[in-house]
């Protein structure tokens, strides 16, 4: 489980928002955000510096891949679990 309430300031909240407000492609409805960020895919390691590879099969998203042939299982294109990574390497 992961907690991020003592991390998220104003200025975090802030710009989740607006990378919700941009993408409203969520086929989860942000579930991350409504459960306080606990139910998302655990990263493995980073690809190309911008899109996480997850260790585990994550249930069925749009924003996430499983490209063949390079030995990436499982990786999240979504801008909010990106900017959580980044922000927090959560």
């Amino acid at each position: 489980m992961i907690n991020f309430s003592d991390k998220i300031d104003d200025v975090h909240r802030q710009e989740i928002g607006l990378i919700i407000d941009r993408v409203k492609q969520c086929s989860k409805d942000y579930e991350c955000v409504s459960t306080r960020f606990e139910n998302f895919c655990k990263v493995q390691d980073v690809v190309n510096g911008e899109f996480i590879q997850c260790k585990e099969e994550w249930s069925p998203c749009e924003l996430r891949d499983s490209p063949s042939g390079n030995g990436i299982q499982f990786l999240c294109r979504c801008p909010l679990r990106n900017y959580l990574h980044h922000k927090f390497e959560e």
